[in-house]
This record gives C-alpha cells, sequence and structure tokens, in this order.
C-alpha cells in the first residue's frame, strides 16, 4: 500500500472485512495516515455478536526533521543562545567546536568558523529512510543535505573522533 500524497489531517486508505463462516467471526483492518510521518494500523478481530476478541494496534513514525547547520564564532555563547530558543538541550557537544539539537522536527547543528559566523552553512533533512548521505546545491547555490542520523552521527566523529552524545 502506498502512502498519499499531501498533508490530509486523518485519511483512511485500506479498509478490509474477511469473515470466516466456520467461527462466525470477521476480521477488519484499516490503515490511517495522520501525516506524511505517522501511520496508525488497526486490525480487529470481531467474534459473535460483534464483540471484539482480539485487536492489534500498529504505530509507525518516520519523522523528517528540518536540518539547518550555522555558523558561529563562540560555540558556548552560542549553546546557551540556540538552547534558550528552541528549549531544547543538545545531544551532541563538542566543546568549543560543534553542537548538535534533535527535536521532534528540528535538527539544528552549529559549528565555529572565523570567517562568517551568523551565516546558513547549509540546510536539508535528516530522514529514518534515507539509504545514504546526498548532497546537491539549489538553483540559488545553498547545499541541501539528506541524511540518517547514524550518517549524521559517523560523519560528527569523522570530524571530531572525541564527539559525545548527551543525555
Amino acid at each position: 500500500m502506498s502512502r498519499p500524497q499531501g498533508h490530509a489531517a486523518a485519511t483512511a486508505t485500506d479498509s478490509d472485512s474477511v469473515t470466516d463462516s466456520a467461527t462466525d467471526s470477521a476480521t477488519v483492518s484499516v490503515t490511517v495516515f495522520v501525516t506524511d510521518s505517522v501511520t496508525f494500523s488497526v486490525s480487529a478481530r470481531v467474534g459473535h455478536r460483534g464483540l471484539p476478541t482480539n485487536v492489534l494496534m500498529l504505530y509507525r513514525v518516520t519523522m523528517k526533521r528540518f536540518h539547518i547547520a550555522i555558523a558561529v564564532h563562540d560555540v558556548e555563547a552560542s549553546v546557551a543562545e540556540y538552547s534558550k530558543r528552541i528549549d531544547a538541550s543538545p545531544c551532541v557537544l563538542v566543546p568549543g567546536e560543534y553542537a548538535l539539537w534533535r527535536t521532534n522536527t528540528l535538527n539544528l547543528s552549529i559549528r565555529k568558523t572565523l570567517d562568517a559566523p551568523g551565516t546558513v552553512r547549509h540546510v536539508g533533512w535528516e530522514d529514518p529512510e534515507a539509504a545514504r548521505f546526498s548532497e546537491e546545491r539549489d538553483l540559488n547555490g545553498l547545499l541541501w543535505e539528506r541524511f540518517n542520523a547514524l550518517q549524521q552521527w559517523e560523519e560528527i566523529l569523522s570530524a571530531w573522533p572525541e564527539a559525545k552524545k548527551l543525555g
């Protein structure tokens, strides 16, 4: 079954009903896409007199996080500032060099640079379904990356082997 396009609040895309005449019961299955990244699947076996005998509910989250990488001059001061702004603490910190935050919707990284503090280095998506790290430039020259969390962690470790995950 393919996921519907768009951002419907809740869309039932598949509904099945199978009746077993030997046991006088039926199995009803419904899949609902709440957003592009959240899926509920419910399967219920309904027995004699319409009473449920077995209910299975699956919940799948495939969250894509928007990624923004910012060049900063002072990592420690920037960690304090951005932690307040997004109401979260970094999940990775390399003192004096780098920090990374992950919220439900945002993947924010900062990196110390001397040439262009306060600028966007690149943007992109942290996507759990990304099979490999990729990057491309848009028509304005902005670099877009796509990666999963493990690929990002491996990239961090290649630059800073001493990096530590926090919390």
